[in-house]
Parts: structure tokens; C-alpha cells; sequence
């Protein structure tokens, strides 16, 4: 038997395909095994400068997403080219050789995959909370279209690696897009642009503030919600040299397409990296100084104003903040009157009762008057008597043990009247110190002199009343009339003879009339009353307005200044007063006047809505304004109010005269 030697290299090229196979086997499950934990979030956690974005991704809701998902774009390729860079990345850890910061970045491609968010710019508006409020947002015009003329990314709104908040809403961004250069697009800042009111009520102390009675009226949310923008948003130079040594790259500072293009469209860079940073939320109301404390009352020229919003300052009655205090309300939300700011400039704002009636609505026509009268007469009355006790008691020596009292009342006496607004910036908080004031001095002078007279306490109710409204909100009702369509009522003549408040008001639903016109005329249309009381006595200003005597127009404005009341309306009481009038118009004047009454009335209220609509958008622009604008608008507002209480139907023709007048009004508030 021969033997044939095979050489050895044969043997070794022989073996080679037996060796792959044998290789291939053994390395393609231990390959796969590899691959597939590299991959995992745990894998990740084993560098240690990764594992504050491991722990943010844990409390995120995207723990059940893997990592390569989001930083490894879909696609055989990508998923390769993720991978060569992830190894790279491990490579320079193990080498010490990476950066402090590690570096990824995350594609609207990873985003936007199947079984992700692939359908979220079909989705339409979403809400979701930001900062506590609701926040209505359109991800299809922010992804497709240009946003200020920059192409945003996912990731543009939705942080890549915060700590704490991984891929949540970043609202930094979202407010500095918003708000830096907000005057260019006036409409990327405006409140509804983003979210509306609050709907539901707003607990303020003992108050609930609803929002939806304020907008209804087309109050402007900046004149509670000022000073809720901070910051400019600028992007400082030196902070370009943070990242970037290149000399060229720091020279395009000003290149602001360019700049975007690379931070903002083709890498995300956060914007704070660059900008400074613009935050938007709710002023932080200031916490009151300590007792000792000198700034209590000098940090500003307004500091004892500032005190008594808060319900601050007094040494008998325990703290009492207004709710002006606690809905954040700006002093420039009263005090709307305001010129451009000037620190060198002294001159008082005083605030005026447009401001009231603009938020709050007519039905608070002359309560700032009646509090600034009553409270101004009692802050004297009381601090007078307490003064004057206080010095008697300071004489005599067997009477010291009321002198700490009365120290403390005089102090908090002169609190109100240094506070000047006579009640009004906090009406509850002053009526407790003045009334506790009053009680201590009537107290003293039992016992200093028993003859003493004090004068009755401005403060209460002239007339029996088991209510709080004639002594807080409704404080002097008693001496004012209140303009109703038709006539004016004058409380004076009923409160007292005809019930209590709830009479004619629910105590249930605020001030809401329980009354009507017939109730009225149950008393005032009665027979006896008509033959004693003749129509003008209740309705002098429709009558006024009938016979067209009007200041300013040197004749009557008239059309039947000689037609007597009972000639139209027939003889009280008529059941339907507007039927018997349009029934005696064809009495005298024939079929052609059959709809005449309807039209007139169809015409003055689409007249109303014609004027409230041109008016509206012009209040808030007149109001920061002031002036001469400001003076027109409230003889608009005047006139508009006026024409309200009268019918046109008794004076057409003076009806028109007056129309034109607030027209013109209106002509000088846009100027």
C-alpha cells in the first residue's frame, strides 16, 4: 500500500471552510446575543456619564421605548450607521477619550415611524398642560410649515436629553419663539393664540373668581395679567465661544438664517445654549416684610397702598388681603391712565370709575363713589374720636390701661387715611379696622366722660336691614337713584318701607332683580296713586326726552312734545304697553303707521349691537392711552347709556341726533 503525502498547507486549506462553519455557528448566536444587549437601555447604564439619562428615561413615558428606537433612525442602513456610531462613542469612553457632555440626537424620522407618532399630524389640536394651564397646540402648522421663518424639528419643542423630563415639552422654547420680538407678529403672544380663559371657578379667599364674566364684557387679560413676560431672549456673544474656537464660525454671530439653519433645522442645539431665557407665568405675589421691617412701608413710593391690598399692617385685625390683591391684579389695571413710565416723574395716577365699570360692568356705576364718601367721612369720624380719647386718657394717670388700645387704633386709623384711597383698595379689610377703632373709643369715653356724644358710625346701614349688602359692597345705596329703561329708581323711597334687600333681589343668585315692571305697577299704577302722582314723577326723563329738551341744542328736538302719556299708553295700568301704543298710532294716524312702532324698535336694537361692537375694541386701546382719547370714550360710554334708558319710539328724531353724537364720540376715540 503506497501512502500519498499530503502536504500541510493542504490540509490547512482543507480545513478552512469546516472552521468557518464551525465559527460561523459559534459566532453568529453569541454575535446576535451581543448586538441585542449593546442595545438594550441596560447597556447604555453601564458608562457612568449615562446614567442620569437612563434614570430620567425610566421616569419618563417612554420607559417602555428602547433607546436605539429613538436614537437610531428606521431603516437597515440607519440602524448600521446608529450602531458604528454608538460603538465609536463606547470606544472613546473606554479610551477616556470623550467629551464631557455625551452627544446624540434624535430625527423626526425616529419620531414619526410606524407604531409611534406616525399619525400624530393627522391628530388635529391636543391639549396638554403647561405650567398649570391648558394648552391647546397644532403639531401639523409647527412641523410643516415655517414657523418665523425657521424650519422647526421635533425636538425643537421636546427636549432631547433634560434630566428629569426626558422628551417632555420644553417651555422655554416655546416662550421664546412667543415672546422674544413679540411686537413683529403681535398675534404669536396674544392669549388666545395659545389658550383661553380658565373656565372653571378660581378660588380667591372667600371669593370665586370666574373668568367667563370678565371676558363676556371683553375685558383685556393684561389689565389684571401685566408684568407676566420676563426677559429678552438676546443671545449674548460671548456664549458662542462656549462651543465654537473657529474664528470664522464666531464672525457669522449675526447670520441669524444661517445660524438657525445649523442650530436649529440641520442639529439640535437647545435654544437657552444661545438665548437668554424669556419666562411667562403668573406674577409671584410678594410676601409681607416683617413687623420691623422698614421696607414694609419705604420700598416704594406705594409701599403703604401695597400693604393695605395685601391686607397688611394693622396691629387689631388680623391679615385680610382684598381680592384685587389675590386675582394678581396690576395697579395699572385701575390706575390705567398711565403715561409713558418715567422714574423721575411724581405725578399721582388717580384711578377712575371706567375702571371699574370695565371689568366689573355697569351694574357698579357710583359704588366707588358711595365707598370713597362713606369710608372718607368714617376714617375721619373715628380717627377724630380715638385721637381725642387717646389724649384725654395719655392725661389722665388712672386711666393708662387705655392707652395701649387706643395707641394701637390710632395707628391703624392713620394706616387707612395714609393709604388714600378712602376705602377702595381693600374695603373689607379697612371696615374691620374702622369699626374696631369705633368700638374701642366709644369703650374709652364711657369711662372718660359718660356725656360724650360720638357721631353715628358712617359705615352702617341708615335703615333696618338683617342683610350685609347695605354695609359692604352696596354701601350708600340708600342715596342713590339706579337708571332702569324708562325711569330711575331711588332706593331712598323704598328701603326701609318696602322689606329688606331681598325684597326685590335673590341672595341666592347675586343680585339678580326678583322683580318686574308689573310688580311695580301694582303699586305705582294703582288708581289712587296715578290720581295723586302724575307720570313724570317716575318718568321725568322720558318725558324730558319726549319733549326734546336737550342741553347743548339751542331748540327742542320734538315730534309730540304736546301728546300727553295717557294718549298713547291709554289708562293705567295697561296690560301690554307697547300693544295699547302701537293700537292708539293707528287711532291717530292710520294703517300707513301699522308697523311703524315694531320697525322703530327693530331698528334701535340693531342699532345697540352696531354701536357696542365698534365700540368694544376700542376700550383697552383708549385706556392706555388716556387723554383726550380716554375722555371721548366715556362720553360714549355716557351717551350709550343714556340712549339705553330712553325709547326711541318717544323722539325718534332726537333719538337720531343722539346716535350721531356717540358716532362722532366714537370717531374721536380711534383718533
Amino acid at each position: 500500500m503506497r501512502f500519498i503525502r499530503i502536504p500541510p498547507w493542504r490540509v490547512v486549506v482543507a480545513s478552512l471552510p469546516i472552521i468557518a462553519l464551525i465559527t460561523l455557528f459559534v459566532m453568529l448566536p453569541v454575535g446576535y446575543a451581543t448586538v441585542t444587549y449593546t442595545t438594550r437601555p441596560e447597556f447604555c447604564r453601564s458608562c457612568h456619564n449615562m446614567e442620569p439619562y437612563v434614570a430620567s428615561w425610566e421616569e419618563s413615558s417612554h420607559n417602555m421605548v428602547p433607546c436605539v428606537d429613538c436614537h437610531y433612525e428606521p431603516g437597515l442602513l440607519e440602524t448600521a450607521e446608529g450602531k458604528f456610531k454608538a460603538l465609536s462613542q463606547l470606544a472613546k469612553y473606554v479610551t477616556a477619550t470623550e467629551g464631557t457632555k455625551p452627544w446624540a440626537e434624535v430625527s423626526d424620522a425616529s419620531c414619526m415611524r410606524a407604531g409611534c407618532h406616525s399619525t400624530r399630524l393627522l391628530a388635529g389640536t391636543v391639549e396638554y398642560k403647561l405650567e398649570g394651564v391648558t394648552i391647546a397646540f397644532d403639531h401639523a402648522p409647527h412641523l410643516l410649515e415655517m414657523r418665523r421663518s425657521k424650519k422647526l424639528r421635533c425636538t425643537s419643542c421636546h427636549s432631547q436629553i433634560v434630566q428629569g423630563e426626558h422628551l417632555s415639552v420644553t417651555p422655554s422654547t416655546c416662550f421664546l419663539c412667543h415672546f422674544k420680538g413679540a411686537d413683529e407678529d403681535p398675534k404669536l403672544s396674544e392669549c388666545d393664540t395659545c389658550h383661553g380663559a380658565p373656565t372653571s371657578a378660581i378660588p380667591l379667599g372667600d371669593f370665586a373668581f370666574q373668568h367667563s364674566e370678565f371676558v363676556g364684557r371683553g375685558v383685556d387679560c393684561v389689565a389684571c395679567h401685566r408684568a407676566i413676560t420676563r426677559g429678552t431672549g438676546e443671545v449674548p456673544k460671548r456664549r458662542c465661544g462656549s462651543c465654537h474656537a473657529v474664528v470664522d464660525h464666531i464672525q457669522r454671530y449675526r447670520d441669524t438664517e444661517f445660524l438657525h439653519r445649523q442650530h436649529v433645522t440641520d442639529h439640535k442645539v437647545d435654544c437657552l445654549e444661545c438665548h437668554t431665557e424669556v419666562t411667562h407665568q403668573l406674577a409671584e405675589r410678594r410676601e409681607p416684610e416683617p413687623a420691623q421691617s422698614c421696607s414694609r412701608c419705604h420700598d416704594s413710593t406705594h409701599g403703604v397702598a401695597e400693604a393695605f391690598l395685601r391686607g397688611d399692617g394693622a396691629r387689631t385685625v388680623s391679615a385680610m388681603p382684598s381680592a384685587m390683591w389675590l386675582a394678581r391684579v396690576s395697579c395699572t389695571g385701575c390706575h390705567m391712565h398711565l403715561p409713558a413710565f418715567d422714574q423721575r416723574s411724581d405725578k399721582a395716577v388717580t384711578a377712575r370709575e371706567i375702571a371699574c365699570l370695565a371689568c366689573h360692568g355697569p351694574e357698579f356705576e357710583g359704588m366707588m363713589g358711595r365707598w370713597q364718601t362713606r369710608y372718607g367721612r368714617a376714617t375721619e369720624d373715628v380717627g377724630s374720636e380715638v385721637t381725642s380719647a387717646l389724649e384725654r386718657a395719655r392725661a389722665r394717670p388712672e386711666m393708662q390701661d387705655l392707652v395701649p388700645g387706643l395707641e394701637e387704633s390710632a395707628h391703624d386709623t392713620m394706616l387707612v387715611r395714609t393709604d388714600r384711597s378712602r376705602g377702595v383698595h381693600n374695603p373689607w379689610f379697612a371696615r374691620e379696622i374702622l369699626l374696631t377703632a369705633d368700638d374701642r373709643a366709644r369703650d374709652a369715653w364711657m369711662r372718660l366722660d359718660p356725656a360724650h356724644t360720638a357721631p353715628p358710625f358712617a359705615l352702617d346701614s341708615p335703615f333696618e336691614t338683617k342683610l350685609p349688602c347695605a354695609t359692604l359692597c352696596h354701601l350708600g345705596i340708600e342715596e342713590e337713584s339706579i337708571s332702569v329703561p324708562g325711569t330711575r329708581f331711588a332706593h331712598a323711597r323704598h328701603l326701609g318701607k318696602a322689606g329688606d334687600c331681598s325684597t326685590c333681589h335673590s341672595t341666592e343668585e347675586h343680585g339678580q332683580t326678583l322683580i318686574g315692571p308689573d310688580d311695580c305697577a301694582d303699586c305705582h299704577h294703582s288708581p289712587e296713586r296715578v290720581e295723586e302722582t302724575p307720570c313724570t314723577t317716575c318718568h321725568g326723563e322720558l318725558d324730558r326726552f319726549l319733549r326734546g329738551v336737550e342741553p347743548g341744542f339751542d331748540e327742542p328736538v320734538q315730534m309730540m312734545a304736546k301728546v300727553a302719556c295717557f294718549e298713547c299708553h291709554g289708562n293705567v295700568p295697561a296690560a301690554d304697553v307697547q300693544t295699547v301704543a302701537q293700537d292708539n298710532c293707528l287711532r291717530c294716524h292710520g294703517d300707513k303707521y301699522e308697523d311703524a312702532l315694531e320697525e322703530w324698535l327693530d331698528y334701535s336694537t340693531e342699532w345697540f349691537e352696531e354701536a357696542e361692537d365698534s365700540l368694544t375694541p376700542l376700550r383697552e386701546p383708549a385706556r392706555a392711552k388716556g387723554g383726550e382719547s380716554l375722555k371721548a370714550l366715556e362720553r360714549a360710554d355716557a351717551l350709550l347709556a343714556r340712549l339705553r334708558r330712553v325709547r326711541p319710539a318717544h323722539n325718534l328724531l332726537l333719538f337720531d341726533e343722539l346716535t350721531g353724537e356717540f358716532e362722532a364720540a366714537v370717531e374721536d376715540v380711534e383718533r
